[in-house]
């Protein structure tokens, strides 16, 4: 977040739509930390955890699936230092915030689906733990997590919230 403030608030002079930068930039990076490191763990997780499969029978999908549930501690104390920061900043709350509950379980059901697919392409496919990395790098960088939507074009508009 301090990187980004830097980088993205006072070098490129991007503006945050009204709430302090620092907080914007935290409340983005939240949600993509969770995807990010979700998609990027259970991606790779069969191929992990391949002679505990080759020993037991159990589903398969408990191994992606931990690894993604493993991050909730850390969404919950991101949660905490989003909470520290708006307080700092005197943000006050709004009444959306009884929508973050269903945000968070979006994005951990998009996590999940993902995690899934590419676990399983990374299975049958071994190249693609090299791929995901790049692919949510560039992800993060299309997606307006450290950047408004009004700082993008308005034909890009709807594009974007459904990539949101």
């Amino acid at each position: 977040m301090v990187v980004f403030t830097l980088l993205f608030n006072r070098l490129a002079h991007i503006g945050s739509d009204n709430a302090p930068y620092p907080v914007f930039a935290f409340a983005g990076l939240v949600c993509w930390t969770l995807f990010a490191n979700g998609v990027s763990l259970s991606s790779s997780s069969l191929i992990g955890n391949r002679q505990l499969i080759s020993k037991i029978y159990f589903p398969r999908i408990f191994i992606p699936l931990g690894s993604i549930g493993a991050l909730l501690l850390d969404i919950v104390l991101n949660l905490l230092l989003m909470g520290g920061l708006m307080v700092y900043y005197h943000w006050p709350l709004s009444v959306n915030v009884i929508w973050l509950p269903l945000f968070l379980l979006l994005t951990l059901l998009t996590t999940c689906g993902i995690g899934f697919i590419l676990s399983a392409l990374n299975v049958r496919f071994h190249d693609v733990k090299y791929v995901v990395p790049y692919l949510l790098q560039l992800w993060f960088f299309v997606t307006p997590v450290i950047y408004p939507n009004s700082f993008l074009p308005d034909r890009y508009q709807l594009l974007m919230a459904l990539n949101q």
